[in-house]
C-alpha cells in the first residue's frame, strides 16, 4: 500500500486492493451491529458490487437504501431518514460520490434533529463510514448542503459530527465508474484546490496540500480519460480529492463555488463541468477587484497574478467536456436569477472582496460563450 494523504481531520484511511475488508474492523470499532448501507443504484444493485459490500461489513445490513438522487434533494434525504429509523440502523455505510455522501451526512442530521433541516443540535449522529466510488472531495468534509424542488438556493450546514470516522478507498469499487463522472469528479476537485488558494481564509499547512494538488491533478485527470482501466489512477485521484477537502475544510471556497451550487442544481448535472468552465472568469475578476487575492496561486502557477485566469485555462485543456454554459442548458435570460442566488451562497462570502450582483451577471454571461484567452 502506497503512502496517503496526511489528513488533518480525524478520519481513518484505509487504501489499495484489499481494503473494503477493513469495513468489519471499522464497524465493529464503532459497536455497530446494524449498519445501513446507502449507494445509488448504480452500486447497490450491481450484484459483484453488492457482494462486495456485504461481505466486506462481517454482519447483516439493516438496510440497503438506493434511492438517492444528484444534488441531495430534501426529499430523497427525509425518505431515507425515515427508512433507517424504522431500521433501528445503528452506523452508516456509504459507497457512492458526492451527493450520496452528503446524503448520508444529511440522513444522520435528520434522524438525530428531525426535519427541519436548520442547524446543527446536540442529539448523537449516527457514525459514518465512507467508501467512495469518485474523487470526491465530499469524502471527508464536514458540511452538509440538501436541495429543494423549485428553489434554487441550497439550504446548507457545517456539522462536524457528521464527519465520516474512515474512509476506505478500494479499487473495486472505483472500477465501477463511468470515465466521464470520474472525470467531473475530478474537475470539481481540481477546482477547488485553485480556489481555495485565493480565499480570504488564510493556513499555510493547508496551502501546500491545495498547491501540490494543482500540480498532480491535471495530469491525473488527462490519464484518468486515456487509461480508464488504470485502477491505480484512480485511486490516485480519489486520495487527491479527500487532501483537497481536508485542505479546503480550512480555506473556504469563493464564487467559483457558489455559481457551481447553483447552475448545478438547477441544470441536474455535475458541477464539474461548471466549475471548470466559470472558474477562470472568477479569477479574471479577482484580478480585477484584488489581485492580491491571486498571488498564492500565481506562485504555484509560475506566473504573474494578472496571468493567472489565461494559466487556468491551459491548466484544464484537453479536460473540460465543453466550451461554455450555453452547452449546459444555461440562457441569457437565466443569468440575473443565477446570479443572485449564488451571491447568497456561503461559499461566496470566502472572496477576498464584497461582489456584487451584476459582477456575477458578467461572469456568468462571459461563462456562457466559452473560456477566458489572450484576447478578452
Amino acid at each position: 500500500m502506497s503512502d496517503g494523504p496526511v489528513l488533518r481531520s480525524s478520519v481513518r484511511l484505509h487504501h489499495g486492493p484489499g481494503s473494503a475488508a477493513r469495513l468489519a474492523d471499522e464497524l465493529s470499532r464503532l459497536g455497530s451491529r446494524r449498519p445501513a448501507l446507502l449507494a445509488p443504484r448504480s452500486v447497490a444493485h450491481d450484484p459483484g458490487l453488492r457482494a462486495l459490500l456485504g461481505g466486506a461489513a462481517g454482519r447483516p445490513y439493516a438496510i440497503v437504501e438506493s434511492s438517492l438522487a444528484q444534488h441531495s434533494p430534501i426529499e430523497s434525504v427525509l425518505a431515507a431518514a425515515e427508512r433507517l429509523r424504522a431500521a433501528g440502523a445503528d452506523a452508516i455505510v456509504v459507497a457512492g460520490g458526492g451527493s450520496a455522501i452528503v446524503t448520508a451526512r444529511a440522513t444522520a442530521i435528520v434522524l438525530a434533529d428531525g426535519p427541519e433541516f436548520r442547524r446543527p443540535g446536540t442529539a448523537p449522529r449516527l457514525p459514518i463510514v465512507v467508501l467512495p466510488t469518485t474523487p470526491t472531495t465530499a469524502s471527508v468534509k464536514a458540511g452538509t448542503a440538501v436541495t429543494e424542488r423549485g428553489l434554487m438556493r441550497r439550504r446548507a450546514m457545517l456539522d462536524p459530527a457528521t464527519r465520516a470516522t474512515a474512509l476506505i478507498v478500494d479499487p473495486r469499487l472505483l472500477a465501477s465508474t463511468p470515465p466521464a463522472l470520474v472525470r467531473d469528479a475530478g474537475l470539481t476537485t481540481l477546482v477547488m484546490a485553485v480556489e481555495g488558494l485565493t480565499t480570504r481564509r488564510r493556513d499555510a499547512e493547508a496551502e501546500q496540500a491545495l498547491g501540490r494538488a494543482v500540480l498532480e491533478l491535471p495530469d491525473l485527470l488527462r490519464r484518468a480519460a486515456t487509461e480508464p482501466a488504470d485502477l491505480g489512477v484512480r485511486t490516485r485521484l480519489v486520495l487527491a480529492a479527500a487532501a483537497v477537502g481536508d485542505a479546503t475544510d480550512a480555506t473556504g471556497g469563493a464564487l467559483t463555488a457558489a455559481i457551481a451550487h447553483t447552475v448545478g442544481h438547477v441544470t441536474g448535472g455535475h458541477n464539474g463541468p461548471v466549475d471548470a468552465v466559470v472558474l477562470p472568469h472568477a479569477l479574471r475578476l479577482c484580478a480585477q477587484r484584488d489581485p492580491a487575492s491571486l498571488d498564492r496561486l500565481a506562485a504555484v502557477l509560475g506566473c504573474a497574478p494578472v496571468a493567472v485566469p489565461l494559466a487556468c485555462t491551459r491548466l484544464l485543456e484537453g479536460i473540460v467536456p465543453v466550451n461554455g454554459l450555453a452547452e449546459l442548458g444555461v440562457s441569457r435570460e437565466d443569468v440575473p436569477a443565477l446570479a443572485a442566488t449564488a451571491l447568497m451562497d456561503p461559499a461566496a462570502r470566502g472572496t477576498t472582496f464584497q461582489p456584487v450582483v451584476e459582477e456575477l451577471e458578467d461572469v456568468l454571461l462571459a461563462a456562457l460563450a466559452g473560456p477566458v484567452d489572450a484576447h478578452r
